[in-house]
């Protein structure tokens, strides 16, 4: 009995987890649930549970954002910045895979927002 058990858990931890948390990691990082482009509205879900659901998250009309900024790139990832007219700010995180497919799903539906590097 034991011997299966321990079997099992092997099995579990060497083939089912890592293809589960490889599968869960596609389905957060990627660009199409992190922004979504909608006529003018740009749709950013901010949260993993927001990407992995597809939950509605928040949405910014594209001509109110006049800056976007990107910030160094820490262990858990690059924090992105988006301010709009009102001065009001909104910060998601991303992966370092993902930054080059947000960059440009936001520089196509920005192209009047100043970009900055931090």
């Amino acid at each position: 009995m034991d011997v299966l058990l321990i079997s099992v858990i092997v099995l579990l931890m060497f083939f089912v987890f890592p293809y589960v948390s490889s599968r869960f990691n596609d389905a957060v990082n990627d660009s199409h649930r992190i922004l979504e482009v909608k006529g003018d509205h740009v749709c950013i879900r901010q949260f993993s549970a927001q990407r992995l659901l597809r939950l509605r998250g928040k949405s910014i009309p594209a001509s109110d954002i006049v800056r976007i900024q990107y910030a160094n790139p820490l262990p858990q990832g690059i924090c992105i910045t988006l301010l709009n007219k009102s001065g009001s700010a909104l910060e998601f995180w991303v992966s370092e895979f993902q930054l080059g497919a947000v960059k440009s799903t936001l520089s196509r539906a920005c192209p009047l927002a100043k970009i900055e590097q931090l």
